[in-house]
C-alpha cells in the first residue's frame, strides 16, 4: 500500500509539472516582439491598444514609450470620422483666418488623420495620428499639433514618433522634433525622411489636466491638425506657427510653403 501511495504521489507531481509547463508555454506564445526587440505580453499589448495606439505604432514603439505606457489602463472616449475630398489638400489658413472645426478623422486622397481623446489615470490624453496613403514627393519640415480648450492644460511632455519603411521593407523610426508650446496648444515640426518609401506615418500626443482643479469640466475638444511642406523650408522657419482651437495657424511668412488639411476635432462630453 505504501508503494502504491508513492507511485500516485510521483504521478501527481509529474502531472503538476506538465500542467505548469503547458501554461508557461501558452503564456510565452502570447508574447509579442516588436521591431525594437521589445517583448510585450498579451496584457501589455491590450493596454497599449486601449490607450489608442495602433498595431503599427506598437510594432515600432521604443523602450522608453513602452515602459511609460505598458501598465496604464486607458479607454478611448472620442474618435469620430469624416471624409474630405482631395480638393481640401489645397486648404490653407493664416493667423488672421477663422475656421470651422470638424470632428474625428479627416481623410484625404493622400493621407488619413485620426484625432482621439483617451481617458487614463483620471486625466485625459489628446492624440493625433497621420498615415500617408500616397508618399509625398516633396519632403521637408512638416508640422503636427493639437489645440486644446481653455479648461485644460498640458501636464507632461508631449511624445512624437515618425515611422517609415523603404521599398525593401526595411523599417525605421525617428523621435526627433522641435516643440512649439503655448497655453492654447502644442505642436511639433519635424523632417520627413528621404529616399524611396513604401509607408510613412507619424503620431503626436500629450496628457492634460484641469486648468482649475476645483472646476468641473463637462466637455473637451482635441483639435488635431497637420501641415505638409510643399516647398523646401528651413527648420527655423518651420517653427513660425501657433496651435489653438483652429488647429495649426501658420504665420503669413510661411503660409505659401504648406498644404494643409482641415482641423480634425475629437469631442467629449461628460463630468470630470
Amino acid at each position: 500500500m505504501r508503494k502504491k501511495k508513492i507511485i500516485i504521489l510521483v504521478l501527481f507531481t509529474l502531472v503538476s509539472i506538465l500542467i505548469s509547463t503547458f501554461f508557461v508555454l501558452s503564456k510565452e506564445e502570447y508574447e509579442f516582439i516588436n521591431d525594437k526587440k521589445i517583448k510585450i505580453t498579451e496584457e501589455e499589448y491590450n493596454n497599449l491598444l486601449d490607450l489608442g495606439f495602433s498595431e503599427n505604432e506598437i510594432q515600432n514603439m521604443n523602450v522608453e514609450e513602452y515602459e511609460k505606457n505598458k501598465n496604464l489602463k486607458g479607454k478611448v472616449v472620442s474618435e469620430n470620422s469624416i471624409e474630405v475630398s482631395s480638393n481640401n489638400d489645397n486648404f490653407k489658413h493664416s493667423i488672421k483666418d477663422l475656421f470651422s472645426n470638424q470632428p474625428g478623422n479627416v481623410e484625404t486622397t493622400y493621407k488619413k488623420i485620426v484625432t482621439t481623446i483617451i481617458e487614463v489615470n483620471e486625466k485625459y490624453r489628446y492624440k493625433v495620428s497621420v498615415t500617408w496613403k500616397n508618399i509625398p514627393s516633396t519632403r521637408s519640415y512638416d508640422i503636427i499639433g493639437i489645440g486644446m480648450d481653455s479648461s485644460v492644460k498640458m501636464y507632461a511632455n508631449p511624445t512624437f514618433q515618425q515611422n517609415y519603411c523603404d521599398e525593401s521593407n526595411n523599417c525605421s523610426s525617428s523621435n526627433i522634433y522641435t516643440k512649439n508650446t503655448s497655453s492654447t496648444g502644442i505642436g511639433a515640426s519635424f523632417k520627413l525622411p528621404s529616399g524611396s518609401l513604401s509607408s510613412l506615418s507619424s503620431y503626436f500626443y500629450y496628457d492634460v489636466e484641469k486648468r482649475d482643479g476645483s472646476n468641473t469640466v463637462t466637455s473637451q475638444n482635441a483639435y488635431g491638425d497637420y501641415a505638409h511642406a510643399t516647398k523646401q523650408i528651413t527648420q527655423a522657419n518651420a517653427t513660425n506657427y501657433i496651435v489653438n482651437r483652429g488647429g495649426i495657424i501658420l504665420e503669413d511668412s510661411i503660409i505659401n510653403y504648406y498644404d494643409e488639411t482641415p482641423t480634425s476635432t475629437a469631442k467629449w462630453t461628460g463630468s470630470w
